[in-house]
């Protein structure tokens, strides 16, 4: 049996996910060594969720 999955409303999103993207994004070939203080400050989060997210991000791989 076939499980279809439905999209996801724009305010259904998980907004960890789309932070752990956005902290992904905000690195660049010119630019690839921030500071969690400089991340949080360009992405407009807390430095503990922005320490949070880079934790993870790196256990990951």
């Amino acid at each position: 049996m076939e499980r279809k999955i439905k999209s996801a409303k724009p305010k259904a999103r998980l907004s960890s996910v789309a932070n752990a993207i956005r902290l992904i994004r905000a690195f660049s070939d010119d630019e690839y060594e921030i500071g969690i203080s400089n991340l949080a400050k360009r992405l407009g989060l807390a430095k503990s969720t922005v320490h949070r997210l880079a934790s993870t991000l790196i256990e990951a791989g």
